[in-house]
């Protein structure tokens, strides 16, 4: 997961730790960064989706050797 979130821009893994780690809303990341809370919304989905990618090829192959 570490290697994941190392692919991410700066961008994606700072509104990422602010919304999964601080816990803050989409408004609050928005405000605080100030862009858009849709980009804010881009941010965490691309993550999110690379994520899944990652641990789709890690859990997978211990699931179903």
């Amino acid at each position: 997961i570490a290697r994941a979130l190392e692919q991410l821009t700066p961008r994606q893994r700072e509104v990422f730790k602010m919304s999964r780690e601080l816990q803050m809303s989409h408004k609050e990341i928005a405000e605080k960064l100030q862009i858009p809370v849709r980009t804010v919304e881009d941010h965490i989905y691309k993550t999110l989706t690379e994520l899944h990618k990652v641990l789709m090829f890690v859990i997978l192959p211990v699931l179903f050797p």
